[in-house]
């Protein structure tokens, strides 16, 4: 069998986790190119822990870098940033209650807003920052993506065009509240789905299926 072919479980222990991805450059440019004639600027907000066992933390920075390449090439010029020179970076310390530290690092445009953010917490694996404890794949300790997302999105309005019968309709309201909602479902749903897996030891057979 080869590398390819292994399954998610097997690349995992062969590997320890799954290694960086393709040249973020190239990964810029192949983005811009598939938009066509919708290129524009898509901002766009990254999490990841420093501590990823699944999924090499670098990803997080090529992510980044990948985002601002394809930010670069669809702004006209309006975005101009490299990943080594964010135009800020915070550092936020660890709480008093265990919340974890992390850094924010942002890419403004010539007319100073955000266009990404990196958002890298310290000593965090492979979970959602936030969240409710005993959640799967939920980091508690964490800064709370839920509300670092919403503000992001209220902040960069969809710049939908207007139609050719008028201004574009309204975007339906969304609130924090609602977007809690969903995600507490979402959760739910994700935890039953796991409760309810068969699992079975390591190395027992599937059961045969037919006739006696």
């Amino acid at each position: 069998m080869s590398e390819e072919e292994l399954s998610f479980g097997e690349l995992k222990l062969r590997h320890g986790l799954i290694p960086k991805g393709p040249d973020p450059e190239e990964q810029g440019k192949k983005a811009f190119q598939a938009m066509g004639h919708f290129a524009r600027v898509v901002p766009t907000i990254i999490f990841h822990g420093t501590d990823d066992h699944i999924s090499d933390p670098v990803n997080g920075d090529q992510v980044t870098q990948q985002w601002i390449i394809t930010n670069n090439l669809a702004s006209g010029g309006d975005f101009t940033a490299t990943f080594e020179h964010p135009s800020s970076t915070t550092n936020h310390p660890a709480g008093p209650h265990g919340e974890r530290s992390y850094t924010v690092s942002t890419w403004q445009d010539i007319h100073g807003r955000d266009v990404v953010t990196y958002n890298k917490i310290d000593e965090m694996d492979h979970a959602w920052p936030g969240g409710t404890p005993g959640s799967i794949f939920t980091d508690p300790s964490g800064p709370d993506a839920s509300t670092i997302i919403y503000e992001f999105f209220m902040a960069h309005p969809n710049p939908e065009p207007a139609g050719e019968h008028g201004p574009a309709a309204a975007a339906p309201q969304v609130t924090l509240a609602g977007l809690d909602r969903r995600l507490a479902r979402i959760e739910a749903l994700l935890t039953a789905a796991a409760a309810a897996s068969p699992q079975r030891p390591a190395g027992t057979p599937e059961p045969e299926s037919g006739d006696g």
